[in-house]
């Protein structure tokens, strides 16, 4: 085994200028491979996942202070799924507070919440735990909360907000850090439910007796536009994704059809000293070896390195699915290689005579 070693490596090196484009060429499918898969599933972990709190079929009205009364209207409506406000948020010194509705606490998997609980970011409070009480002051008065849960913000639009965040009840944000009246509300319908049938009911009867009158800010329209982009960069990406396994397993295919025939010469003299079919063929199988790995961890170094750049740049939290990843490069590389094994078999099919022929 020690001399197939050798002779592979002699291989690669007297032909480094010709493997070089192969080489590239399995980096840079690698790379694409990577980034694809990785910008693919943060996107489906943090963006899409946080676009519950948006939904298809949603509308922001606002332009006046919206009372009790205009709220247990809007939830009286069956085809409403839930609604809260966006602005219902709020920092105290290095503490970013949000409160949520018991309906997107419910959709979130997270527990019911009474006035005290909170809920905290995972990855900014590593010392704590379920159970745990913690203190922070509001407006300079000390109030202590219980722990009931924690998650992870993979959202850019929130992890760019600076502060530890923290989650209460509505009830809980509006008893503990404000009680402040808001003036914009987003109101979240059902899926099957074409929200825009009800836009002029709730104007109509929220504008009924008021004399600054409410508005619809956002349409439907420009949230459904959020899930088309976001659609079609996953489409993209998928596409992407596609494209580089094709390519990857191509290049794998180039190296060992190209270093093939242009080592026509070499295997007819192995053959010709009488070297076995099985260690010629371990021979170039060593020599892809090589190569593919070296193109594949180079790939994934400059990965790695891109998307941390990517993540401290933008604010932006990557989530790397490594088995995934390495099942589909896994692949890759295994297409590749039984496509090169067709190319071995009709080399070793070759007479001696035929090798040695220039």
């Amino acid at each position: 085994m020690r001399f197939e070693n050798w002779i592979a490596i002699k291989f690669i090196l007297e032909n480094r200028k010709k493997i070089i484009f192969s080489f590239f060429g399995i980096l840079l499918a690698t790379f694409i491979v990577f980034m694809s898969a990785s910008l693919k599933h943060s996107i489906t972990e943090s963006v899409v996942k946080d676009l519950r709190m948006m939904g298809k079929n949603t509308i922001l009205i606002g332009g006046d202070t919206l009372n009790s009364r205009d709220i247990n209207f809007i939830q009286s409506i069956p085809d409403v799924d839930y609604c809260f406000y966006p602005d219902e948020i709020k920092k105290e010194e290095e503490i970013l507070f949000r409160g949520y509705p018991p309906e997107l606490l419910k959709k979130m998997n997270f527990p019911e919440l009474r006035e005290s609980d909170v809920i905290l970011d995972s990855s900014q409070f590593r010392d704590k735990k379920i159970g745990d009480t913690v203190i922070f002051y509001i407006q300079k008065e000390r109030k202590e909360f219980l722990i009931r849960g924690f998650y992870e913000e993979l959202n850019p639009f929130q992890t760019m907000k600076v502060g530890k965040r923290v989650i209460l009840s509505h009830s809980g944000f509006k008893s503990n850090i404000s009680n402040k009246e808001y003036s914009n509300l987003t109101v979240v319908f059902k899926e099957d439910v074409n929200s825009k049938d009800y836009i002029d009911l709730i104007l109509k009867n929220l504008n009924a007796d008021r004399v600054t009158k409410l508005s619809l800010l956002e349409t439907p329209d420009i949230f459904k536009k959020i899930n088309k982009i976001i659609a079609f960069l996953n489409k993209t990406l998928t596409i992407l994704l596609f494209v580089s396994f094709i390519a990857g397993g191509f290049f794998t295919f180039n190296v060992t059809a190209s270093s093939i025939v242009q080592r026509k010469n070499s295997v007819g003299i192995l053959k010709a000293i009488g070297m076995s079919k099985n260690r010629i063929f371990r021979i170039f199988f060593i020599q892809n070896l090589y190569i593919l790995l070296s193109g594949i961890t180079l790939g994934v170094l400059l990965s790695v390195v891109s998307l941390n750049l990517i993540e401290n740049i933008f604010s932006i939290k990557i989530v790397i699915d490594f088995s995934k990843i390495s099942f589909i490069i896994l692949t890759t590389v295994v297409l590749g290689v039984l496509l090169g094994v067709v190319s071995i078999k009709k080399i070793e099919n070759l007479s001696v005579t035929e090798l040695l022929k220039v």
